[in-house]
């Protein structure tokens, strides 16, 4: 039926050239989804007319400028069903092209991408470019530099409208980066319109690598920039996967840590995540480039003390969120013994790392954190022009911020070794406090609270400590060599710890001098002071006041100095003085 209607090229009217180039765009569509959706009875009969398109696609090329509309749309279409994937797709019949449209078909790129032609260049980029690495066809890297020229062209341009394909052209130049360096030798057409010159380009891979950067420092639109920031991402990570020293690669690091001040919280959570995939990679970032993780967690930090009064807010909390984890993974991943020797100053990086967390925990401004202060870079524009990231109407983010923070500050706690004995915990221990103590039977309940050998306490308002008297375990043999003069109790004590980040648990004994063993010494007498008429009264001038007799010991109404011991202590002390 169409091809009795006869060639739309002839047609007169402009209006109508254009609209029946239009129908037959949606009619090619709708006929890929159809074979699509036929594959499991393998018929394919109804496929894509695509050499009654094609040879009208490739006519329309020489019509008159009055058929610009139409002209464009049959370049639309010849991309679309050349390109198209699925059993009904021209490549997908017989798994080849025709060789002789596939020459006609470079020819028309080439033609179309270096012409002067601004509006050729847009559609061909928008809709040849983000799929024509990944098909692979015969001779398809004879137009590298083609598309690298008109995507240079597409990005420089001032344009920032809906119709020019800024983010297409940037994703053309990521999948670039992804090919083998021995591609770069490989002959290509010089980008002059119809001249068929070749050269080869080795140094493609640099050039395309300095675009992907400006994008990432000056773009003005917004799913562009982020398409900029993956590509130069995946680049950093093949580079860190292959273990190639690269002297740039410190560069690119830092334009992805610059991008997490963009003023486009939606960009920034884009470029966190990016610097998320990065963390895989920290034993080799630390290997080949000193320093420079450091450096990642200082810009992370940095981000998180400017948010950390504005968390709570619905924009910030995604962006917070991705931070935090990225903050959590690198610092695990560089250990505590790294993040000690690195100084900010007179700050360590550790020491920086638990500020800020806390900053973010409490919600108070932590912009004036010292050893946080970043370089500014006047190339760098934190702004966009076009925010073209899709709808607004996302569901509101149920992140909270200060929860995740105190819970990444607790696990950095226990990961980092930064608690009590070091080494002697376990992280969400299984211990409970019925175990090894037959008479609280095999199930945690309400005998536990009453059992004299264990008690229960509220370190604070997020703590809830347990301590269980037990028998002290049987020592091994050899074992009092290693602690001479030294003896341990009968008892041990068994501390478990619960808070937000789960339950820690280890077991504790004291040590006393055993006297016998240096029985054999003489004993030296203790020396005397001059004079003993100093007042029992002055011996307690130094002590802190005790507590009403009425008010028990608590962690509230305790100096930061004192222990509650000297509390109970002292009252005690006061009482035998007044008797």
């Amino acid at each position: 039926m169409l091809a009795a209607l006869g060639d739309p090229n002839h047609l007169r009217e402009p209006h109508a050239h254009a609209h029946l180039y239009n129908y037959l765009i949606h009619l090619n569509a709708t006929l890929l989804k159809i074979s699509a959706n036929q594959t499991l009875n393998g018929n394919t009969e109804n496929h894509v007319p695509f050499n009654l398109f094609a040879g009208w696609c490739l006519e329309a090329e020489a019509l008159p400028p009055s058929h610009r509309a139409g002209k464009l749309l049959a370049l639309r279409l010849l991309c679309e069903s050349t390109q198209a994937q699925g059993p009904g797709a021209p490549s997908s019949c017989n798994n080849r092209l025709h060789l002789a449209h596939l020459n006609l078909y470079q020819r028309a790129l080439h033609h179309g991408l270096t012409g002067e032609d601004r509006s050729v260049v847009d559609v061909l980029v928008e809709y040849a470019a983000p799929r024509y690495l990944s098909l692979a066809l015969d001779g398809y890297s004879l137009l590298l530099l083609d598309f690298v020229h008109a995507s240079t062209v597409v990005l420089n341009s001032s344009d920032m409208g809906a119709s020019c394909p800024r983010t297409a052209a940037v994703t053309f130049l990521g999948s670039l980066l992804s090919l083998p360096d021995e591609l770069m030798n490989a002959p290509m057409l010089q980008p002059y319109p119809h001249q068929y010159n070749t050269v080869s380009c080795p140094d493609l891979k640099e050039h395309v690598l300095n675009i992907v950067v400006r994008v990432c420092r000056r773009e003005g639109a917004a799913a562009a920039r982020c398409a900029g920031a993956c590509a130069l991402t995946a680049h950093v990570c093949h580079v860190l996967a292959a273990r190639v020293p690269c002297t740039r690669l410190p560069s690119y690091v830092t334009c992805l840590l610059q991008m997490l001040m963009m003023k486009n919280k939606t960009i920034a959570k884009v470029v966190s995540d990016c610097v998320l995939v990065l963390a895989d990679y920290t034993d080799r970032i630390v290997e080949l480039y000193p320093g420079l993780a450091g450096k990642i967690i200082k810009w992370i930090c940095a981000c998180l003390a400017q948010l950390s009064t504005s968390s709570s807010r619905d924009s910030v909390r995604p962006l917070a969120g991705s931070l935090l984890f990225c903050l959590a993974e690198f610092a695990v991943r560089c250990g505590p013994a790294r993040l000690m020797d690195e100084k900010e100053g007179d700050q360590s990086l550790l020491l920086i790392i638990f500020r800020v967390l806390y900053a973010v925990m409490k919600g108070t401004n932590g912009s004036e954190i010292e050893g946080l202060s970043l370089p500014v870079d006047e190339d760098f524009d934190p702004n966009i022009q076009l925010d073209n990231l899709g709808l607004k109407s996302s569901p509101v983010s149920t992140i909270d911020v200060k929860l995740w923070a105190q819970t990444i500050c607790t696990q950095l706690v226990l990961f980092l070794g930064h608690w009590p004995l070091w080494s002697g915990c376990q992280l969400s221990s299984s211990v409970c406090e019925q175990h090894d103590s037959p008479s609280l039977g095999g199930e945690l309940g309400p005998a536990v609270l009453a059992a004299p050998h264990l008690q229960l306490m509220r370190l604070s308002d997020a703590t809830l400590a347990s301590f269980v008297e037990l028998p002290a375990l049987d020592m091994p043999p050899g074992a009092a060599a290693t602690t001479p003069g030294l003896s341990t109790s009968d008892r041990q004590v068994r501390v478990l710890l619960r808070d937000i980040a789960g339950k820690a648990c280890w077991d504790a004994s004291a040590l006393y001098y055993d006297p016998s063993s240096s029985a054999e010494e003489p004993l030296e007498p203790l020396p005397l002071p001059d004079s003993d008429d100093i007042p029992r009264e002055n011996t307690l001038s130094s002590l802190p006041p005790p507590l009403p007799p009425d008010l028990l010991p608590d962690y509230k109404n305790s100096p930061p100095d004192k222990h509650q011991l000297d509390h109970v202590s002292i009252s005690f002390i006061f009482l035998i003085n007044h008797i």
